[in-house]
Protein backbone atom coordinates (compact mmCIF):
# COMPACT_ATOMS: atom_id res chain seq x y z
CA UNK A 1 0.00 0.00 0.00
CA UNK A 2 2.97 2.44 0.46
CA UNK A 3 4.41 1.93 -3.18
CA UNK A 4 1.04 2.24 -4.11
CA UNK A 5 0.90 5.59 -2.52
CA UNK A 6 4.29 7.01 -3.72
CA UNK A 7 3.31 6.03 -6.93
CA UNK A 8 0.12 7.93 -6.68
CA UNK A 9 2.47 11.09 -5.35
CA UNK A 10 5.13 10.53 -7.74
CA UNK A 11 2.06 10.58 -10.70
CA UNK A 12 0.87 13.89 -9.63
CA UNK A 13 -2.33 12.94 -7.45
CA UNK A 14 -3.60 15.04 -4.91
CA UNK A 15 -3.84 12.69 -1.80
CA UNK A 16 -5.67 13.54 1.62
CA UNK A 17 -6.25 12.03 4.89
CA UNK A 18 -9.28 12.75 6.70
CA UNK A 19 -10.02 11.11 10.02
CA UNK A 20 -11.57 11.69 13.26
CA UNK A 21 -7.74 10.33 15.11
CA UNK A 22 -6.13 12.88 17.44
CA UNK A 23 -3.21 14.17 15.73
CA UNK A 24 -1.28 12.93 18.73
CA UNK A 25 -2.14 9.26 17.59
CA UNK A 26 -2.51 9.40 13.47
CA UNK A 27 1.14 11.92 12.67
CA UNK A 28 2.91 8.95 14.25
CA UNK A 29 1.79 6.68 12.46
CA UNK A 30 2.03 8.65 8.99
CA UNK A 31 5.75 9.30 9.95
CA UNK A 32 6.47 5.74 10.83
CA UNK A 33 5.11 4.70 7.22
CA UNK A 34 6.84 7.19 5.45
CA UNK A 35 4.42 8.93 4.44
CA UNK A 36 5.11 12.38 5.49
CA UNK A 37 5.83 14.00 2.29
CA UNK A 38 3.21 11.88 0.48
CA UNK A 39 0.13 13.76 1.12
CA UNK A 40 -1.14 16.56 0.56
CA UNK A 41 -3.71 17.26 3.50
CA UNK A 42 -3.65 15.50 6.83
CA UNK A 43 -7.30 16.78 8.50
CA UNK A 44 -7.49 14.73 12.53
CA UNK A 45 -10.02 15.69 15.03
CA UNK A 46 -12.79 15.52 11.92
CA UNK A 47 -15.67 14.80 13.50
CA UNK A 48 -17.93 15.17 10.08
CA UNK A 49 -15.65 13.57 7.71
CA UNK A 50 -18.15 14.77 4.63
CA UNK A 51 -17.49 18.26 5.09
CA UNK A 52 -14.00 17.90 5.86
CA UNK A 53 -13.45 16.63 2.31
CA UNK A 54 -15.48 19.34 1.00
CA UNK A 55 -13.49 21.95 2.40
CA UNK A 56 -10.54 20.07 0.99
CA UNK A 57 -12.23 20.53 -2.27
CA UNK A 58 -13.32 23.74 -2.12
CA UNK A 59 -10.06 25.08 -0.90
CA UNK A 60 -7.47 22.81 -3.12
CA UNK A 61 -10.19 24.05 -6.49
CA UNK A 62 -10.49 20.00 -7.04
CA UNK A 63 -12.49 18.52 -9.40
CA UNK A 64 -14.46 15.71 -7.62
Amino acid sequence: MVKLLHKYKESGYFLAVVSSDFPETLLPEVKEYGLENIFNEVVTNADDKFEAVQRIIKENNLDP
